[in-house]
C-alpha cells in the first residue's frame, strides 16, 4: 500500500479519464441521448435473455418458479422527425431542433425506459422488458406529448416549414418472422429498430393523407 500511494493521483486520473471515453462512445454529444450503437447493444442484451428464457420456457412456467410475463418482451419506439431533412434549413438548424426536442424526450422519463438518438432525424426509446404494445403505446403517446409542447419557431428558417413527429413500436420476438429468430441478437437488434422505423414511416404516412 504504501508503494502504491504516491501513484495515486495518476491511478485515479486514468481511471477517470476511461470513464469520459467510455461515456463519450456511448453518448450522443449533440444530444446527450445514448448512441445509435449503444441502442444495439442494449436491444441485443434484451434479445439474448428472452431468447434464453424461452429455450427454458417449460422450466420457467412451473407454478413453483413464475417468471414475469415482461422478461418475454422487448419494445422499441421509434419517433422520427417528418421533413426534417438538413436541406429544409440547414444541418445547424436540424441539430438544434434535434437538441430541443431530445430534452423533452428525456426529461420525466422512468427510469426503466432508454433514450437513444437512432439516425440524423431519429430517437428512440427501448423498453426493455414490457408486457406487450400497450406499454409501448403509452410510451410513445407520452413522449410524442412532451416534445409536441416545444415550439421550435426560433429555429425556423424563412420559407421553410417546421418538422411534426411520428412515432411507430416494434416487439421482440412477437414482430419477428420465424426466420429472423435465428438471427445472431446483433442482426436481431438491427431488424427490430428497422420495423419500428417502418411503422414510423407508416404513420408519417398516414398523418399526411
Amino acid at each position: 500500500a504504501r508503494q502504491v500511494m504516491p501513484r495515486m493521483r495518476s491511478i485515479a486520473a486514468l481511471i477517470l479519464e476511461v470513464v469520459a471515453r467510455t461515456r463519450a462512445c456511448s453518448v450522443d454529444s449533440s444530444t446527450g441521448l445514448f448512441t445509435e450503437q449503444e441502442l444495439y447493444a442494449r436491444v441485443a442484451d434484451g434479445a439474448e435473455r428472452v431468447r434464453e428464457l424461452l429455450s427454458r420456457a417449460p422450466a420457467a412456467v412451473e407454478p413453483t418458479v413464475p417468471s414475469p410475463l415482461h422478461l418475454f418482451c422487448v419494445g422499441i419506439v421509434v419517433i422520427r422527425l417528418v421533413n426534417a431533412q438538413a436541406e429544409m434549413g440547414g444541418y445547424s438548424y436540424l441539430e438544434r431542433c434535434v437538441a430541443k426536442l431530445a430534452a423533452a424526450l428525456a426529461d420525466g422519463l422512468p427510469g426503466d425506459i432508454l433514450p437513444a438518438r437512432a439516425g440524423r432525424a431519429d430517437f428512440a426509446l427501448l423498453l426493455s422488458s414490457v408486457t406487450g404494445r400497450g406499454a409501448c403505446q403509452r410510451a410513445a403517446e407520452e413522449a410524442l406529448s412532451r416534445m409536441s409542447s416545444v415550439s421550435l419557431d426560433e429555429e425556423q428558417v424563412p420559407g421553410k416549414a417546421v418538422p411534426v413527429l411520428a412515432a411507430g413500436h416494434a416487439l421482440f420476438p412477437q414482430d419477428m418472422q420465424a426466420a429472423e429468430l435465428r438471427f445472431s441478437p446483433s442482426d436481431q437488434a438491427r431488424e427490430l429498430l428497422e420495423k419500428a422505423r417502418l411503422a414510423a414511416s407508416m404513420a408519417a404516412q398516414r398523418r399526411n393523407g
